[in-house]
């Protein structure tokens, strides 16, 4: 619960920054790039 609470809280923060709902997308976003980029340096 609190590991979730703390991305709520991270993604509420960054909506603020860069605007709403498009804000929470990009925040979104960039986490699924950061998992992909781990992903494949584990492959390679």
């Amino acid at each position: 619960m609190k590991e979730k609470k703390t991305v709520q809280n991270t993604r509420e923060e960054f909506s603020i920054e860069f605007g709403d709902v498009n804000g929470t997308k990009l925040y979104e976003v960039l986490q699924a790039r950061n998992s992909d980029k781990k992903r494949s340096k584990k492959e390679k």
